[in-house]
């Protein structure tokens, strides 16, 4: 078997390596991260042991953003959630479901 070429990407190169982008929330900035593939499976794993499960829906959504925005989350409670807006929440958790390549029929409508 040949050596690796030096000038050639490993997988390895790119575990732990974000893309994010800015997204607008509530007329502010956001910047979210592509959720990985084992958030992705987790994710849609949660959706449909939950399914028809509105306050498990509301969790889910939730969880999505803490994953896909963590540094607009920050140490922010589930109470913190509670006092935004539901349409909000939902539209920045589909943004950050579509930007990972997921969408809302994929997780289950959060």
């Amino acid at each position: 078997m040949s050596s690796p070429n030096p000038n050639v990407a490993s997988i390895k190169n790119f575990k732990n390596r974000r893309v994010s982008k800015t997204v607008k929330f509530m007329e502010s900035d956001v910047v979210i991260n592509k959720l990985t593939t084992q958030q992705v499976i987790a994710v849609q794993d949660s959706a449909e042991t939950h399914k028809g499960n509105a306050k498990a829906g509301l969790n889910l959504m939730i969880d999505v953003i803490k994953k896909g925005a963590p540094d607009f989350v920050g140490d922010a409670g589930e109470q913190d959630f509670y006092d935004i807006p539901l349409d909000e929440l939902s539209k920045l958790s589909e943004e950050i479901m579509a930007f990972s390549g997921m969408t809302a029929g994929d997780s289950g409508k959060a």
